[in-house]
């Protein structure tokens, strides 16, 4: 990363160092305002292999305007950050110059203009913004009915309304990504929510797709998360995988000849502690009777991911792997977009169950312990 008042020809080295198109290659300009920002630095990045790389930054003023340049050659999703902090704001950047409008206290209403694609990412968000404040609403019903003593119609009223929710999310997806097929951001989108594991529908989306968008980036992702999809499917032989932190590592052959629970997670989120909690209540019932648990984090900050892993105790092998879509289970086992995310993996080393919650974990493995009797 580097500061716009660095001289040409130490920019010139770093950006062939760093092997981002700076200089010679086809580039875009990202302008706009942020009223209300303080001093400091503001980056303009891209997301890599679960890193976010820097390749433009300048100091803020008092009146928030910003001028930054980035590498256009390949459409791609673009963020905005203030100094080491998660990013504020994404467009979809295709070449076109791009305006953001913006108030420090009202991102999430920040108005960005660019070329198609965001026009796009804009009409896809405001829907995805509407679908998240009613599953919110949806699943703050369902914490109050479950508190409540007495029946529970209500708390299963509630449960139904949240997956009828998150059915029609996901037909909204696949129509909007089949809508737009010569739209290099329809990929992003599919990958990215439409992660239940493989269906036909996925092939039929990536058959629509224009010979442009499938070799664009985002459509060669795609194409790989297909794949592997494919090769995870319930009754198929767990591939091999590696998880490694600084100190150790875990293979598939660690846990040979024994029945193992692999999942994905986000630090920083309600719906995932309260899914790892549940997920520690299963684990001490049933690991004296032979289950394993390999968790790895894939999200949310070092500050969150610490304040989680000190509140949850988890009494399992836990790796920190912060590379979203890039992160060794979710990348094996096709597990991007909502987390958490598990798989129930036999004692023969078959896949048995894909996104299973902590409840249906446990029918499965009372299913499995009558089976061994």
């Amino acid at each position: 990363m580097w500061k716009k008042t660095i001289g040409a020809g130490f920019f010139a080295l770093v950006c062939g160092a760093l092997l981002v198109g700076c200089s010679g290659g086809k580039t875009f300009r990202v302008k706009g305002t942020i009223e209300g920002a303080k001093n400091g630095t503001l980056y303009l990045q891209y997301e890599q292999d679960g890193r976010y790389v820097s390749v433009d930054s300048l100091e803020m003023g008092r009146d928030g305007r910003f001028d930054l340049t980035g590498d256009a050659s390949e459409p791609r999703m673009y963020y905005l950050a203030f100094g080491k902090m998660a990013p504020v704001l994404s467009f979809f950047a295709e070449g076109a110059p791009v305006t953001v409008r913006a108030h420090i206290d009202s991102l999430d209403r920040a108005q960005i203009t660019g070329g198609e694609g965001q026009a796009l990412y804009n009409e896809f968000m405001d829907y995805m913004r509407e679908f998240a404040a009613r599953k919110e609403t949806a699943y703050l019903n369902i914490l109050r009915a479950s508190a409540q003593d007495g029946p529970k119609d209500s708390l299963e009223a509630y449960t139904a309304a949240y997956e009828q929710l998150d059915r029609r999310q996901l037909q909204y997806v696949a129509n909007f990504v089949a809508t737009h097929p010569d739209s290099p951001l329809s990929p992003l989108l599919a990958y990215t929510f439409l992660n239940k594991g493989y269906s036909p529908l996925l092939d039929t989306l990536q058959a629509k797709f224009t010979p442009e968008v499938s070799a664009s980036l985002y459509g060669k992702e795609f194409s790989h998360f297909v794949t592997q999809a494919k090769n995870t499917l319930v009754g198929m032989s767990v591939p091999e995988f590696e998880l490694r932190s600084d100190s150790v590592s875990f293979h598939r052959e660690d846990f040979a000849g024994k029945t193992l629970f692999l999942v994905a997670w986000t630090a920083g989120d309600p719906v995932n502690i309260d899914y790892m909690s549940a997920l520690k209540e299963v684990y001490e019932q049933w690991h004296p009777k032979g289950l394993e648990v390999l968790s790895s984090c894939i999200g949310g900050s070092d500050q969150e991911y610490g304040y989680d892993i000190y509140s949850l105790s988890l009494p399992w092998n836990e790796v920190r792997d912060a590379r979203g879509v890039k992160n060794e289970l979710v990348d094996k086992f096709a597990l991007t977009g909502t987390l958490p995310s598990g798989v129930l993996v036999g004692a023969d080393g078959t896949i048995l169950a894909r996104g299973v919650s902590p409840e249906a974990l446990e029918k499965a493995l009372e299913y499995l312990w009558q089976q061994q009797k």
